[in-house]
Formats: C-alpha cells, sequence, structure tokens
C-alpha cells in the first residue's frame, strides 16, 4: 500500500510517496519537487478577473452611441473661418 504526503508552500511543492517494502528492508520512496505550482494557479485566477473587467468596461459596450465626426476636407482646402460662415443678409456690425 502506498502512502502519500503534499507540503505545500508560496514558492514550491514538495510530494512525497512512501511505496512497498524493498527485499533488504529499504523503502521504496518517491519525491516530487514542483516549483511555483501556486503562482500557475494565481496568474490563472488573475487572468479570469482581467477578462471580467474587460467586459465590465464601458468604453468598449456596443450600445454606447457612436462618436460624431466631422467631415473629410479635401486636402489643400482650408478649414472655414467664423466670418466666411456668416451670411451676406446678415453683415458684420463694428461698433
Amino acid at each position: 500500500m502506498t502512502e502519500a504526503a503534499i507540503d505545500p508552500g508560496l514558492f514550491r511543492d514538495l510530494f512525497v510517496a512512501l511505496g512497498e517494502p524493498l527485499d533488504d528492508g529499504a523503502w521504496a520512496v518517491r519525491l516530487h519537487y514542483k516549483p511555483f505550482v501556486r503562482w500557475i494557479w494565481g496568474g490563472a485566477i488573475l487572468m479570469a478577473l482581467g477578462g471580467f473587467a474587460a467586459l465590465l468596461d464601458r468604453r468598449q459596450s456596443r450600445s454606447a452611441a457612436p462618436p460624431t465626426r466631422r467631415p473629410a476636407q479635401p486636402l489643400g482646402s482650408q478649414p472655414a473661418s467664423s466670418s466666411s460662415r456668416r451670411s451676406a443678409a446678415s453683415p458684420r456690425r463694428r461698433p
């Protein structure tokens, strides 16, 4: 019959398996040293939390109204100034 034990740690996990007795009175023992096992699980949890945060981000929501944009100006043309937008019917008055 085999007995097993785990010694967990922050930077490593140590697995010990005590096997059957051998012919000369010794025991078969297996040791498994697994570094950073907890960090792998922590990284998976951190990625899942980041995924949920991205799902809850309102900046990427499809229900939000699209941003308004001005029409494009042809190359080489000057943007319209405020004086050129006034109509001829309402001349500019000076004080």
